[in-house]
Order: structure tokens, then sequence, then C-alpha cells
């Protein structure tokens, strides 16, 4: 073998917006440019292998370092994070690999000088090396998300963003087990201080703008990246239900089907969740929803978990907190949820949108609604007929209709952390709003009651108000994508 990795794709998961570089050293020194295959994961299974793209990419010998050759492979990836691959939203909430991104590697040949003058280049596919796999998501970082730097890193590999940390909850190569630190995104966090399992975990209950109806859809879902590695080889989740006064009433502790590293979906619809626990082998008895079909439950509390073969348990702690009583600080994640009608309060808009992190997200959004429609049309001359018939014939015809309604939310008053979710939310390129269909044509199915219909957030139309109790208001405007008012010809 004439090639040899020096600076390897070291992380488990890395941006498609950031440089993902590797380096190659050509050992004989002959060669011209190295060149390298991208390969994609057939699945996102563990025994699954990997396919050739039939994309080449090139790297040129390194300036300031002879015989070192970097790839920067960003833009051939970018390009293949395509919908679909593994899926990260869908309307059948399943748990496991699906919502992750896609795995990669490459493979790396050189193009060799020939010992004859003025012959070709000499390919040789044969001798090459596989770099490691990475998953790579649609994700955007910020200097703020610097990360400490792997002691072996050098420049200018060190030096580019990646979403370990983010993801894995670490600052180091892959396959740690440190899970201690949430997916990045702006959602905040309602963990209950210095308590375990008891009542407390209602004192820090989820702003109402996260309450999920009985009649939503049923798409909302958890984002839970998790870290596994050959100690922590297993994924559990206690999840808390309590009762309509808010106390609790009842546990269930289940093991997931997750067996390696993955951005895990949770369902937190309660009839969903139900499902979800019942598939794991747990049960809820009659505490979510009862055997008159009535939902008797306020909420959940999700409390995830690693765990060995030979039963020792790591929860998700709060940053910083590693031990293993029950006396540590444990970082849930809550549900609220609801039968009433728009949740007892005014107008509500359910709006789901994909984060900076490359997942997704909803919120509801609560307060006054209004429409501006704006109607143009084209209209053409023609001669009405000369027939008595004719009379009631236009002598303008119109030849287009042109429609826009455009939609202003106030909110009621929110929190700091909730109005910066909504900020979020507002810039992000992919936005839906959840509908009720018009036309229920699988009238037996009981798995979606509401549809996801895409919409543009109107540019520069948001502001926030601040009242003197620190509370905010937000006001925006959206359009359908779709003209879906417009009448076509």
């Amino acid at each position: 073998m004439s090639l040899q990795i020096t600076q390897d794709f070291d992380r488990e998961f890395y941006s498609a917006y950031r440089p993902i570089l590797l380096q190659v050293k050509d050992l004989d020194g002959t060669a011209a440019y190295l060149s390298a295959e991208i390969q994609r994961k057939i699945t996102i299974t563990t025994t699954s292998g990997f396919l050739p793209t039939g994309i080449i990419c090139h790297a040129y010998e390194d300036y300031d370092n002879p015989d070192h050759y970097t790839f920067n492979i960003m833009g051939y990836i970018r390009e293949l994070l395509v919908t679909g691959t593994f899926s990260k939203f869908s309307q059948m909430v399943t748990s496991g690999f699906y919502e992750t991104g896609t795995h990669f590697r490459i493979v790396v040949y050189a193009n060799r000088y020939s010992s004859t003058p003025d012959s070709p280049l000499l390919t040789d596919p044969i001798d090459n090396v596989e770099s490691s796999p990475f998953l790579s998501l649609g994700t955007t970082t910020d200097i703020t998300q610097e990360l400490v730097l792997n002691s072996n890193a050098t420049f200018p590999h060190a030096n580019h963003l990646n979403i370990d940390r983010l993801i894995l909850g670490d600052n180091l190569a892959n396959g740690s087990n440190d899970i201690s630190l949430r997916f990045s995104q702006n959602s905040p966090q309602y963990n209950s201080p210095n308590v375990f399992v008891n009542d407390a975990f209602r004192s820090h209950r989820a702003s109402r703008s996260y309450t999920i109806n009985r009649k939503d859809s049923r798409n909302d879902a958890i984002y839970q990246p998790v870290s596994l590695d050959n100690t922590w080889s297993e994924f559990w989740l206690t999840i808390f239900i309590f009762d309509n006064n808010g106390d609790y009433a009842a546990s269930s502790t289940i093991q997931t089907f997750v067996t390696q590293s993955s951005l895990v979906k949770i369902p937190v619809h309660p009839e969903l969740l139900m499902n979800y626990i019942a598939v794991h082998g747990g049960t809820t008895g009659n505490n979510i929803i009862d055997a008159n079909n009535d939902l008797v439950s306020s909420g959940v509390a999700i409390a995830p978990f690693v765990k060995t073969s030979g039963g020792q348990v790591k929860f998700l702690c709060t940053p910083g907190t590693f031990s293993h009583t029950t006396g540590y600080l444990v970082d849930v994640l809550y549900a609220d949820w609801s039968d009433k009608q728009d949740n007892g309060k005014c107008n509500r808009t359910k709006f789901v949108f994909r984060t900076s992190s490359g997942g997704y997200d909803w919120l509801n959004i609560y307060g006054t609604e209004s429409k501006n429609t704006k109607f143009e049309s084209s209209t053409f001359d023609k001669l009405p007929s000369t027939s008595m018939l004719g009379e009631s014939q236009h002598a303008r015809k119109t030849l287009y209709n042109d429609r826009e309604d455009t939609f202003t939310v106030v909110s009621q008053p929110m929190s700091k952390d909730v109005a910066l979710h909504c900020e979020e939310m507002l810039t992000s390129p992919l936005v839906w709003i959840e509908k009720e269909s018009k036309y229920q044509h699988n009238t037996t199915s009981n798995l979606n009651n509401g549809k996801l219909v895409p919409v543009l957030i109107v540019p520069n139309s948001f502001a926030i108000y601040t009242t003197e109790s620190n509370l905010q208001f937000v006001e925006f405007s959206y359009i359908y994508s779709e003209k879906i008012t417009l009448q076509k010809g």
C-alpha cells in the first residue's frame, strides 16, 4: 500500500455546511494528484455495506506539506443529503435509526506519473485506503459552538466546527459515552433542579406553547441524540405519567430498539406514545387514555438513559454532573397534553419548522391572527355577440385572477426562552402550519387528523415587544407556499 491516511474522519457527526477534511500521504512520492470516490451506506444499520455513488473528488499536494493531499468533501456531501435518504420527519412515528442523516466514507487512490516520458498518468484504484465512516447532517454551526481541540488534531482539521458536542455531548472523537448535552436548538429546557423521581417534576413544566392537543397531528415528537459504545450499549426511557391535576400517577421503563449512535425520534402525542410504550414491552394501564377513551393525563416527563448489559445505568444529566446516584440533576423531556378546543385558549396556530440543527420542532402560537388579501385581475375586451341570445355575455372577460393572502400573527405574552425559539422558527427556510384535512378519505385511520401545509415567513415582518414584567409578544406574517386560495382556470 503506497498511501497512508494522516488525518482521518475522527468524529461521528459532521455538519454538511462546514469543511469536512481528510489528509492522505503519498509514500511513493510520485503522485500527480489523488482521487477519492464517495460511498454511501445502503441503510444506517451496523451490518449494511457501502455502495459507490460514482462521484469522484480530487486533492492536490498541500502547499506547505510535501507529499500530503487534503480532501474537502463538504460540497459533494451536501448535495447528497436529499430528503428521504433517512427520513427525519414522517407521519409514521417510528423509533430507530432513520432520523440521523446519511452515512458516508471515501476510498482514496493515486494518479501517478509514469516512468516513461510523455506517457499518460497511471491510475491504480486497487491500491487504495478507506476512510472511517461518518454521519453528515444538514446542520449549521457557528462560532459560539467552537469545540475543544483534539490533542492529535492539526490545522486546518482542528479549526473547522463539527457537531459531536451538540449530538454526542462531548468534545472527543467518536465513540465516547457522554450524553449530557442536548441537541442544539433554541427550545427551552425545563429540567427540575435537585430532584430525581418525585412530584417536583411538575415544578418546571414546559410552556403551554408546547401543549399537544389530542386532535392534533400525530407528528409531534422529541428528537433525542444518543451515543452508544461497547460499554453503554443499550438505550432506555423511563416515562413518568401525570394525572389531570399534574400529580404523578404512574411510570413505565422501556428498552428501545436503538443499537448504535443516532438521533432517536420519540413520539409525544398521547395516543402514539401509548402505542410506542406497548410496542417496547411497557404498559400505561389506563393512566393516559382510560377505558372510556377519555384523556386522563395532563402530560408526561421522559427521562432517557443508557445502560450496560450488566445493568449499570447512566441518566441524561445536566452538564457537568456525572454521579451515579439518584440525587444528581436529571435532564428530562416534557410534553403537556390537552383535549380542549385550542387547548383552552384563543386562536392557536401550530408551526412545524426545520431547526438550525437539521432536526424538526414544533411550536403552538396563541393570539390574534388577521388576514390581508391582495387581489389583482387581468382582463381583456371582447366583442359582444349581436345575437339576442348573447345579450348576457361579458364585453370584458377575466384572463387571470391573482390572489395572495397574508396572515399576521400577534402572540399572547410568552417567556424570553419561547420567544428565542420563535425567532429560530421564523428564520427557518422550511416552515409548515398544521391544518385540518378537508377530505378525510381514510376515515378508518386515526393516524393523522391534520395536514402540514408549507408556508413562507414574510421577510422583515418579525418584531418582538417586551413588557415591564419581562414577558414578550411576537408579531410576524406568513403566506402560503402554494396559493391554495387562488382559483385556477
